[in-house]
């Protein structure tokens, strides 16, 4: 950031690679591994009919599959 520069949320803003290596190493190893979310009405999802208090989880660790990434075990800078 420079020797007289003060970290502020500007000047974060502008440290892009900073950005990205912080996306992929949560992409690789995600601090939470899944959300849930519980639904408070009947919805239909994906053609499946979901009724009201069903919980739903989300899981993160998709994210090192070879169909979604080229390489997804690899670092990428």
């Amino acid at each position: 950031i420079g020797k007289n520069e003060e970290l502020t949320e500007s000047v974060l803003k502008r440290m892009r690679y900073l950005k990205a290596c912080m996306h992929e190493s949560q992409r690789m190893k995600p601090a939470i591994p899944g959300l849930n979310r519980e639904t408070t009405r009947d919805m239909v999802l994906g053609g499946e009919e979901i009724p009201s208090g069903t919980v739903i989880t989300f899981w993160n660790l998709f994210n090192m599959n070879n169909k979604s990434f080229l390489k997804p075990e690899k670092f990428k800078q």
